[in-house]
């Protein structure tokens, strides 16, 4: 009888064991994480964000990231982004940054290229806004102020409050000068972005190189005829960059997260445009840290696809990566298993008496 029990008490606690939540095993490997990047990358426009300070925002996307797995402030995660830089100056941060971080690093975040097509969209808006100086004399200071760390967002506001003259403004953008303009500097963002993966590659880096691909932020005030506009450059920084993984230019370890798809038919969900931003809200946050811990761990995410939409916070319950209905069965079939043995056992135990 003394066996029996044993053996019963054996079974309890593997069947204990593999009925645990599966979440306790699901802990996610700590990595030290990288970033690099713009105004995305460092929070601007988030409740928490601190202009000098990039590990304040607890809600940031990099944070959320770095929090999952595990990534420490300035000891196993670092934010060198900063509001309003262009690839040419976030190529420029890789090239001074402590080639020690960057060999350790497990994971390399860069968020670039957005202010590269926003910067020739608001020159050449800027230009013709200056043609007609009584209408335009505020957001055309606005536009082509360098300090400025949101300009777009300053300039259209006023822009947005005169839709005839909108109209002709932007019927004036659509003509070649706009778009060649926007073309050349989705060429330099590619040039750009090759050669921050050529330098880190150079200096050991072994993690995995992340590009996050902007959305269209232009998309997100609303007007179709200027979001069209900025769409075709957008489009066109997205189409060089898969030719760049296509062509295995950029070689081995480089993944991409795209928001373009992820924010479409969502920039009123997703961004602080009601509140006349085009930056991410908490939630649009939230999603790309979802999208980067996709890719960075894809057997996980295999098991359990997560759906843009509807939206589910990085604070919610993860679900095992087992559905339910295969976890009951496996638990019932466990069960029957225990109680045949027990069974079993008893049958032979008065055989012997």
């Amino acid at each position: 009888m003394k066996r029996i029990l044993g053996v019963l008490t054996t079974l309890f606690l593997a069947l204990s064991c593999f009925c645990m939540p599966v979440s306790a095993q699901e802990a996610s490997e700590k990595k030290c994480i990288t970033v690099f990047g713009d105004s995305l990358a460092a929070g601007f426009g988030l409740e928490d964000f601190v202009p000098s300070d990039n590990y304040h925002s607890q809600s940031s996307f990099a944070s959320l990231v770095a929090v999952h797995f595990g990534a420490k402030a300035r000891e196993d995660y670092y934010n060198f982004a900063t509001s309003g830089w262009t690839s040419a100056q976030i190529l420029a941060s890789v090239k001074t940054t402590d080639p020690e971080i960057l060999k350790k690093s497990d994971v390399i975040l860069i968020s670039c290229g957005a202010n590269d097509i926003l910067t020739a969209l608001e020159e050449r808006l800027a230009i013709e806004m200056e043609n007609q100086p009584a209408l335009w004399t505020e957001p055309a200071a606005a536009l082509s102020s360098p300090t400025s760390i949101a300009p777009f967002t300053t300039g259209f506001s006023t822009v947005l409050a005169h839709p005839a003259a909108f109209r002709e403004l932007i019927d004036r953008c659509t003509e070649a000068e706009a778009g060649q303009q926007m073309k050349e500097c989705a060429v330099q963002y590619e040039n750009n972005l090759r050669e921050m993966v050529d330098y880190l590659r150079k200096t050991g880096c072994e993690g995995t190189i992340m590009v996050i691909l902007p959305y269209n932020p232009v998309a997100a005030v609303g007007n179709s005829r200027l979001a069209d506009l900025a769409d075709t450059a957008f489009q066109d920084l997205h189409r060089r960059t898969a030719a760049l993984t296509d062509s295995d230019r950029l070689g081995d370890g480089v993944e991409f997260v795209d928001l373009l798809s992820v924010f479409e038919n969502r920039y009123q969900d997703l961004t602080l445009v009601r509140e006349g931003d085009i930056h991410p809200n908490r939630k649009g946050h939230e999603t790309i840290a979802e999208s980067i811990i996709r890719t960075v761990e894809p057997e996980v995410i295999s098991q359990n696809p997560l759906h843009p939409a509807p939206h589910k916070a990085l604070s919610e319950e993860k679900k095992p990566p087992y559905s339910d209905g295969i976890v009951y069965s496996m638990v019932v079939l466990a069960v029957l298993a225990v109680i045949g043995i027990v069974l079993q056992a008893i049958i032979l135990h008065k055989k012997k008496q």
